[in-house]
């Protein structure tokens, strides 16, 4: 659960502010004069601006010397470079994953060196693993708690 605070505007103005955030303080928001952020997991991942509105898209970069490689909760996009070989990756339980979705894009070589995706709990699609074999093909999947499920 998030806690916040208001804090009142100062002397002479118009906006305050409100802040909250978990006990740890790595997941919060903060609404300011002109200014509105949200972070998760240590990251910020949106802020709104008098300027406009920026969203961060996390990703993480492997290629054949990370495989096989280990997907995390906070990991959204995985680029892959299968270049140099074939690369394994093992998605999080998808109990743990619920209503999480994860990116598996190829950067270039998939037909030459396969991409295979499984999860450590659950199936996907119903398969225990699915394979990107074409070159700049992407794999987009959700969690619904038990299973994975490609979407398009």
């Amino acid at each position: 659960m998030v806690r916040g605070f208001y804090q009142p505007p100062a002397q002479g103005t118009s906006v305050g502010a409100v802040q909250g955030s978990d006990p740890s303080g790595d997941t919060g928001v903060t609404i300011a004069d002109g200014q509105t952020g949200l972070r998760t997991d240590g990251i910020s991942q949106l802020e709104a601006t008098t300027s406009g509105v920026t969203m961060r898209v996390p990703y993480v970069a492997i290629d054949a010397t990370d495989s096989p490689f280990t997907a995390q909760i906070t990991d959204f996009l995985i680029l892959v470079d299968s270049t140099a070989g074939a690369v394994e990756i093992s998605l999080p339980s998808a109990v743990t994953a619920e209503s999480r979705q994860f990116i598996i894009k190829d950067k270039g070589s998939a037909a030459s060196n396969a991409i295979t995706v499984t999860a450590s709990s659950g199936n996907i699609d119903g398969l225990s693993s699915v394979s990107i074999a074409n070159s700049y093909a992407s794999l987009p999947v959700v969690s619904d708690g038990s299973d994975y499920w490609v979407i398009y």
